[in-house]
């Protein structure tokens, strides 16, 4: 990142030196139905909003798988912003 210059010498210095603190425990969904639930309606939301609906229909399984994982990228790009 030094060397494309999206960050300054100085500043990797300071972050190669900094502690990283890893989170192990495991998240705990209190109600999965639910969240399996929104999960899917969040992709079927994402997936009519990017026109991908008729993609992940079609009978090609080359298109759908295309479709499929251009939309598990987008839908994961929301969830876990970049």
């Amino acid at each position: 990142m030094v060397a494309n210059g999206a960050l300054e010498q100085a500043e990797y210095e300071r972050l190669i030196k900094s502690t990283i603190k890893l989170d192990l425990s495991t998240p705990v969904d209190l109600y999965p139905d639910y969240v399996t639930y929104v999960h899917q309606e969040l992709k079927k939301l994402v997936a009519s909003s990017e026109g991908l609906d008729k993609s992940l229909q079609s009978t090609d399984v080359a298109i759908r798988k295309n479709a499929e994982a251009e939309l598990d990228k987008k839908v994961k790009g929301l969830l876990i912003p970049v």
